[in-house]
């Protein structure tokens, strides 16, 4: 059995990503979880891991090259000779199936499963937000989807009608795959059906994508991929600083600021191989008159009524076996994190460390490092602290007038501003509305 592995979208409104680097080569042996490649958008780096066991076969794509959302650019195999099915043949394999298919949908915008995490190769259709007719913007919600780590909100992408609904609620829809069509007209009969795996889907093309296409007529032809955005997409412009998830570990773990290079005018992305020079420009402007390197820092804090987290801790003590608030606090945290964290949650004492999950029953106590750190001071006299200075972001809990006070201490390092707007946002709606938070 072979498994297709993509250039995936981001969660964000993309058409293509840059391959920037391979970590495995052609007939590798790899474990489901091992990093395969880097790619970029125009907004973040991620590393992109394997979803099975196997052997990766039938490399497609060079490290440099930017594809199209969707197209295959490699497969996992069980066995390392075992000849890849390339996308053409693939393609070609299904034509027959989904003429029919095609020429049944309405020409328009296409809307994929997003992929929300760097191991997810498919997603749960939870919920519409729009009936099949309804006009909409491109900002408002369309669906919502699931995956093992997360719930999110995904925003249309497009203006006009929803025109198709590709697949229903509770449909496991793999990623890339076309679920909705929005056109710029209406339509007599909107469609409103199930998911139909290889369904072709027929699209409008953009005078952008059309000249594209026309500069790339030479190249192997692939299918024109949607995109979607998440409900939140907060990235100021021009404050990101692009750069490998490798490195940005180790400057946090190292304290140095990103920002260094920028100012250095060091072209973006950065990548582990700007190590060295990040660490001679922090030497060098700790020795300058103006002293030590102070590392950039964001900050960020939101209040929400306490009434709401503390009937919940009421209701989860009287009912279930959970009686450590810590780990209840964990779980919402870690949550509210694009990927589940090492939380570590302390008050005035001892720190205890948490292998965070959605579900708070499945949130564990765990030997590891913490990667976010949490002060609990609901339970003290402090009313206002600025605890700054750590390596980690560190989010400082207290209540105060009836209301649950967040704040949010993190070097740039570690945490961009977008980032941080982001998970102060989500950890406090899931403070005024635990129940949301499965256990």
């Amino acid at each position: 059995m072979q498994h297709e592995i993509i250039m995936p979208a981001l969660g964000m409104s993309q058409d293509t990503g840059t391959l920037l680097a391979w970590h495995k080569s052609e007939g590798d042996a790899v474990s489901s979880g091992d990093i395969l490649f880097e790619v970029e958008t125009d907004k973040t780096t991620m590393e992109v891991e394997a979803p099975a066991d196997g052997f990766v076969v039938g490399i497609s794509a060079e490290a440099g090259a930017e594809v199209p959302v969707g197209q295959v650019i490699a497969f996992i195999s069980d066995k390392a000779e075992a000849p890849a099915v390339s996308a053409e043949q693939a393609s070609s394999d299904s034509t027959d199936e989904t003429a029919a298919a095609s020429d049944a949908l309405p020409a328009g915008q296409t809307v994929i499963m997003p992929t929300l995490g760097m191991a997810q190769d498919s997603g749960l259709l939870v919920a519409w937000s729009k009936a099949p007719g309804d006009k909409i913007d491109a900002d408002d919600v369309l669906f919502e989807v699931e995956t093992d780590k997360s719930i999110a909100e995904v925003t249309a992408g497009h203006s006009g009608y929803l025109v198709a609904r590709l697949a229903a609620a509770g449909d496991d829809v793999p990623t890339g795959e076309t679920i909705a069509i929005i056109a710029a007209e209406p339509v007599d009969q909107p469609i409103d059906r199930a998911y139909q795996a290889g369904a072709a889907v027929a699209t409008t093309p953009t005078e952008e994508s059309t000249n594209t296409q026309q500069e790339q007529s030479t190249a192997p032809a692939s299918a024109s991929m949607p995109t979607a955005r998440p409900v939140m997409e907060l990235t100021p412009a021009g404050s990101r600083i692009l750069a490998s998830p490798k490195l940005k570990r180790l400057a946090m773990q190292e304290n140095l600021d990103l920002k260094l290079l920028v100012d250095a005018g060091v072209a973006q992305p950065y990548h582990f191989s700007d190590l060295q020079q990040l660490r001679d420009l922090h030497v060098a402007a700790a020795a300058s008159p103006a002293g030590a390197v102070v590392a950039a820092k964001v900050e960020v804090s939101a209040s929400v009524d306490a009434s709401g987290f503390d009937n919940f801790l009421d209701w989860i003590k009287a009912n279930t076996a959970i009686t450590d608030e810590a780990q209840v606090l964990a779980s919402l945290l870690g949550s509210s994190l694009p990927s589940p964290k090492h939380v570590g949650v302390a008050s005035l004492g001892e720190t205890q460390v948490f292998q965070t999950h959605q579900q708070i029953s499945a949130t564990t106590l765990c030997d590891d490092a913490e990667e976010v750190h949490l002060r609990d001071l609901r339970n003290t006299f402090i009313e206002a602290a600025t605890l700054t200075g750590g390596a980690l972001p560190e989010v400082t809990l207290m209540r105060r007038d009836g209301q649950l006070k967040i704040q949010l201490s993190a070097p740039q390092a570690a945490l961009e501003a977008a980032e941080a707007l982001c998970l102060v946002n989500n950890f406090a709606e899931r403070l005024a509305d635990p129940m949301r938070q499965l256990l």
